[in-house]
């Protein structure tokens, strides 16, 4: 017998988009497992099943289900409620029913067109979307220095770049460069109202995130240690590394950073 898949979850849905490197999934997480009322498709698993290894990475990426990336998500034009009712009924039955949820965040990336510049507005679901009852925000992470240098690095040692060869450094600049330039061009597009504005993902606390509802501080905690354990520390170790032993070696390359800011 064929489940009839309806045009949207009874659910309130929410739909947080964010650049590759800027801690999307880790938010995503820490909102679904201590903000009442989200589903959390991890909640029967081991805490080892958030992150996943990449192949000659050094920090390891987090995993979160519910999100909209790759298998051709970031090709579709625009997205809908349908779809997001769609990957609930298609990927998580009967585990989402039995939990009960009466809130569903579900996270993605912009969409991706080819030589499209990152100040246009098509490429931005939180404002290009064919949704109806949809609540969408943007993820922005403040324009300075040290968090640009740690979001490059963040997407740097989670991926095959940071190999140590001479284009090592040349790699690293194309990364920041971008990380800088796909930030101004969303504040460009995006109103306001929905910008989600991370000024320190080192000091997160539950008011940051309570705009997705009421925070469980422990359990907000809780998730903040776990991922501090299997990602942030070393994560920072690598950034402040990079960072001294570039400032002493090569004092005009991070000076070219700061002044593309």
């Amino acid at each position: 017998m064929k489940h009839h898949i309806p045009k949207k979850l009874n659910q309130q849905t929410h739909l947080l988009e964010y650049f590759a490197g800027t801690y999307g999934d880790y938010l995503s997480g820490i909102i679904s497992y201590s903000v009442k009322g989200y589903y959390d498709n991890y909640a029967t698993m081991d805490e080892h099943d958030r992150y996943w290894e990449t192949d000659k990475a050094i920090v390891r990426r987090n995993r979160y289900a519910l999100g909209l990336r790759g298998n051709g998500y970031e090709h579709v034009e625009n997205y809908t409620d349908y779809m997001l009712s769609h990957k609930i009924w298609l990927d998580f039955q009967p585990h989402f029913d039995s939990l009960s949820p009466t809130k569903v965040l579900f996270n993605t990336h912009p969409r991706l067109i080819l030589d499209s510049p990152y100040d246009n507005p098509e490429i931005y679901r939180t404002i290009t979307n064919k949704f109806n009852s949809t609540h969408t925000k943007f993820l922005s992470i403040s324009l300075d220095f040290n968090s640009m240098f740690k979001v490059a690095c963040n997407e740097y040692y989670t991926s095959r770049m940071h190999e140590e060869d001479d284009d090592a450094l040349r790699a690293f600049y194309g990364v920041f460069k971008a990380q800088v330039d796909k930030q101004k061009g969303a504040l460009i597009c995006i109103p306001k109202d929905k910008l989600f504005v991370v000024n320190d993902i080192d000091n997160l606390s539950p008011k940051d995130i309570s705009i997705y509802g009421d925070v469980d501080r422990e359990r907000f905690i809780h998730y903040q240690d776990l991922y501090n354990l299997h990602k942030m520390d070393l994560l920072n170790w690598y950034t402040q590394r990079l960072l001294k032993k570039t400032r002493i070696s090569r004092p005009d390359f991070i000076k070219s950073l700061e002044d593309y800011i």
